[in-house]
C-alpha cells in the first residue's frame, strides 16, 4: 500500500490515482530506467531499503546507477517503487 502523502505526490505529478506495483514499474521503465528493490535481511521490521535505479542505454545496459536512500524506509514494495518514481520525476 502507498502512503497518502506519496499517493498525493503522484497525483500532483499527473500519474494515476490508484497505482499498482506493475503500473509503477512500467512507468519507471517507460522513462528509461530499471528498478531493483532489496530488503534488509537483518531487519526484523521487514522494511524495504535502498532501491537501486539504473538509467539504461538503448540496448538495456546500465548507463548510470543510483542507490536511493529514503528518509524513512518504505513499508511495502509499492511505496518504495512510488518513491523511486517520484525521485525519477524530480531528476528531469
Amino acid at each position: 500500500m502507498i502512503s497518502l502523502e506519496t499517493a498525493k505526490a503522484l497525483k500532483d505529478a499527473g500519474l494515476v490515482r490508484e497505482p499498482r506495483l506493475d503500473q509503477l514499474l512500467a512507468e519507471i521503465g517507460r522513462r528509461g530506467y530499471r528498478y531493483i528493490l532489496d530488503s534488509n535481511p537483518d531487519d526484523e521490521t521487514n522494511k524495504f531499503f535502498s532501491p537501486t535505479i539504473e538509467l539504461l542505454e538503448k540496448d538495456n545496459t546500465c548507463k548510470f546507477k543510483w542507490w536511493i536512500v529514503f528518509a524513512e524506509c518504505a513499508d511495502s514494495p509499492e511505496e518504495a517503487a512510488a518513491q523511486a518514481l517520484l525521485w525519477i520525476l524530480n531528476q528531469k
